[in-house]
This record gives structure tokens, C-alpha cells and sequence, in this order.
């Protein structure tokens, strides 16, 4: 925005590949990374150099701490050989929460959080997404048994994506069509993830979370 260079890289199909550089405001780098295939807690980023606003180098040649924000808490820890290694230390100032977690090359290994009121919550994957009760297989039969098809004369061979955020009750809220085929088909895609009441809650680092979710439902009208 102001004329200097602010990133620099490859892409294949939109998604970043190889060697990647970034730049502060002011021009000077912020990071060198290689993104590779291979996916890491990471993402799929391997660090060789890092430095903050400041100027300071945390992160030489694939080595030293580095800080980072992800799913609302930020963490930090040891970089080796690019990856994540040993025990990071991060908090959640939204939900005043703080977590402990082990990674062993760039792997999860475990973690732990402690709420506000120090309840203790183990986990082994860092995003559970949401998910029906009796399994997804179940929940599309549910679909298929109560979709209303009516007033419908021509024929429809497409997919409707419903977004909705499951609360951390179970209960689902702020339903919406990102892609539809129109009229009462979008409309009873709406109504069906509504009437549906069987979501077990997704959980952020072991704590039950607010999580937003994108499911298809196939149409097939001849």
C-alpha cells in the first residue's frame, strides 16, 4: 500500500508452495518460509527466519522462538529445524483461558488448558469440530427423510452449501445459503439445518466453542 514490497512467493491453485517472503511496513522482512506438502501444526510452514516489529531476529536459520495466533489464543515457543518443537505456552484473553501444549517436529503431541476458574481441560486435537450425535451418515438420512420438495417443475441437479455456527450448547444460530439453486429449495435448506437438534458441540483446545460450519445437501429433481 505505501510502494514497498510486502510479500513475495509461488502458488499453485491458490495455495502457497515453496519459498515465501514477507515484509513490515517500514520494508524490512518480517519472515522467510518454505511451505511444503506435508501438513504440521504449522500449517504446512516451515520457518527459517523470523523477525519482530522491532527488527529483533527470534528465528535464525530454522532455529530460536517465534510467537504466533491461532483459533483466538496466542502462543509461543521453541522453533527447531523450522518446526514446532517442545512445550509452547499461549492464553485466550476472550476466554481469559490459558493452555500448555507439547509438539514434537512440527506434530501435536498433547495439550492442556485452564480456565478462569482453573478446571483443568486435557486434549489431543487443538480444533473438535462439531458433529451430529449419531454421525454424519444418520444426519444426512435425517435430511433425505424430511426435505420438502414442492412447487417444483424443472429439473435440479446441483448442491446447496448451508453455513450455520453451532453454539457451544449444541444448539445452531446465524443460518445462511452460500451457495444455492434459488427460491423454496434454498429456503427448505435453511429450514432443515433449523428443525435439526442433534449436534454434539465443538470444542477448541479441549473447551466446548462456538464453531462455524459449511455442509452440502445434494438436490436431484428429474
Amino acid at each position: 500500500e505505501n510502494g514497498n514490497k510486502k510479500s513475495e512467493g509461488n502458488y499453485t491453485n491458490s495455495t502457497p508452495t515453496g519459498s515465501h517472503k514477507t515484509w513490515y511496513e517500514n520494508g524490512k522482512l518480517q519472515m522467510d518460509v518454505d511451505y511444503f506438502d506435508t501438513e504440521k501444526t504449522l500449517g504446512n510452514l516451515k520457518i527459517n527466519q523470523f523477525y519482530d516489529a522491532t527488527g529483533k531476529q527470534t528465528v535464525k536459520n530454522g532455529n530460536g522462538t517465534y510467537e504466533e495466533e491461532t483459533y483466538g489464543g496466542k502462543s509461543s515457543g521453541k522453533i527447531k529445524n523450522g518446526l514446532k518443537d517442545g512445550e509452547w505456552k499461549g492464553s485466550n484473553t476472550k476466554t481469559k483461558a490459558s493452555f500448555i501444549e507439547v509438539y514434537k517436529d512440527g506434530n501435536f503431541v498433547s495439550g492442556q488448558s485452564t480456565d478462569s476458574d482453573s478446571q483443568k481441560y486435557p486434549y489431543r486435537e487443538i480444533l473438535e469440530n462439531p458433529e451430529p450425535n449419531t454421525g454424519m451418515a444418520s444426519f444426512y438420512k435425517y435430511v433425505a427423510a424430511n426435505f420438502h420438495i414442492e412447487d417444483v417443475d424443472t429439473p435440479v441437479n446441483s448442491k446447496i452449501i448451508v453455513s450455520f455456527i453451532v453454539e457451544k450448547d449444541g444448539s445452531v444460530a446465524n443460518i445462511k445459503i452460500l451457495k444455492g439453486v434459488g427460491g423454496q429449495l434454498d429456503l427448505e435448506a435453511k429450514r432443515i439445518i433449523k428443525k435439526y437438534n442433534g449436534w454434539k458441540p465443538g470444542k477448541v483446545r479441549g473447551m466446548f466453542a462456538r464453531i462455524s460450519l459449511a455442509l452440502p445437501i445434494a438436490i436431484h429433481i428429474e
